[in-house]
């Protein structure tokens, strides 16, 4: 596979955006979240792409956030600490959430599918379940691994959508 962290392709009217770092189990960079945004409004405003699966490279289908060498890659964590209150404003912020990408899966014109197999926990699996229909094999392994209160609002607020979504006229 290439370097890239998200591939796109289109084939036989589906469009497949993949997760592409299967040594690091798919989890997810800044590129990673923008990338799959990216694809979707691309997929989107395609007339011949009529269904858009979301897939991971490798053993699994996305490991979380990518939480190793002390957050350099997301700015680093801040001197003063872990602040509750910032968490939860940068989550539900629309310029600053990750959220915001996910829900791209969600609001789009097209269904979604995620198909998972091995690991989908954390963001991987907020990710997934922004989709329309989550389909999973028998290896797959769904997990919410929360660290900080972020990630529990943004599940909450998934949790919320997921269970308020009415089918589209559109579709």
């Amino acid at each position: 596979m290439s370097g890239e962290v998200v591939l796109y392709d289109v084939e036989a009217h589906v469009a497949t955006i993949t997760l592409n770092r299967p040594d690091k189990a798919n989890t997810l960079l800044m590129e990673m979240i923008a990338g799959p945004n990216e694809s979707l409004a691309r997929a989107n405003r395609d007339p011949d792409v009529k269904v858009i699966v979301l897939e991971g490279a490798g053993d699994n289908f996305c490991g979380g956030f990518d939480f190793s060498g002390g957050l350099e890659h997301y700015g680093g964590i801040p001197e003063s600490g872990c602040d509750p209150g910032m968490d939860v404003h940068n989550v539900t912020n629309q310029y600053t959430s990750y959220l915001t990408a996910f829900m791209g899966l969600w609001r789009g014109q097209k269904p979604t599918i995620a198909k998972v197999h091995g690991y989908y926990v954390g963001g991987g699996s907020e990710m997934a379940l922004c989709a329309d229909l989550v389909i999973a094999s028998d290896c797959a392994q769904i997990g919410t691994p929360d660290s900080r209160v972020w990630a529990a609002t943004s599940r909450a607020c998934g949790s919320i959508a997921w269970a308020s979504r009415r089918p589209s006229t559109t579709r």
